[in-house]
């Protein structure tokens, strides 16, 4: 295992605490981890929805994952909330620059728990023929999954949380055809949103701590 576990994640601030970077930052600490974040737009958003955002310029966005990445020892990188085609195409040609690239997860942020749109169309389509393109792992959920086009040579992680069962599993797909999965009781909570923040960063963590992406994904379900 890696005596120190830093991650890099791509994500949006939320006022309220509950998703994206603060949702990050507690799931990568309480795993043992070290995140290095790059705010790619500041969103005010409560319990009751979005109610504004402020997106960061792509060039910035470039500047300080760039900046980073140079002066630590980056194991795996989290990208979720992009915002748009633009900050899309900077990560996506960071990435391909990159001599050594580190473990890329891309956990597609669409919209809001609460149905707020968080990426327009001219974005999805660049998230698809750009970025997803170049990710390790994809994670989308069951809503998510059929608006993206997941390339075999990714791995994907398909939540199913939104399935409405009462056990919700999730499936992983290798890019070689090796199938895992992972089963869990339902929780009953009020407290829905970031959950999906919180796997993504979870495995991302365990990715740079040294483990392997199945039981990476055994221990942030968990």
């Amino acid at each position: 295992m890696n005596a120190t576990s830093y991650v890099l994640t791509l994500s949006g601030s939320d006022s309220s605490g509950a998703a994206g970077m603060q949702a990050d930052n507690r799931v990568i600490h309480a795993v043992g981890g070290m995140p290095l974040n790059v705010i790619t737009a500041c969103t005010l958003q409560t319990g009751s929805g979005l109610i504004s955002m402020q997106q960061s310029e792509p060039a910035e966005v470039k500047r300080h994952a760039e900046t980073l990445l140079k002066d630590y020892p980056v194991g795996a990188i989290k990208i979720g909330m992009v915002c748009h085609a633009g900050i899309v195409s900077a990560v996506a040609g960071l990435l391909q620059s990159l001599k050594e690239c580190p473990f890329v997860i891309v956990d597609p942020v669409l919209r809001t728990s609460g149905g707020d749109s968080l990426l327009d169309e001219e974005g999805l389509d660049a998230l698809n023929h750009q970025l997803l393109p170049l990710a390790d792992l994809i994670t989308p959920n069951l809503d998510e999954e059929p608006m993206l086009q997941l390339p075999a040579s990714s791995a994907v992680l398909l939540k199913g949380g939104h399935s409405g069962q009462a056990t919700c599993v999730d499936r992983l797909r290798l890019s070689d055809g090796r199938c895992f999965e992972y089963a869990a009781n339902r929780v009953k909570t009020e407290n829905l949103r970031g959950t999906g923040c919180a796997l993504s960063a979870g495995i991302a963590a365990y990715i740079s701590l040294g483990f392997e992406l199945p039981e990476a994904c055994r221990m942030a379900k968990a």
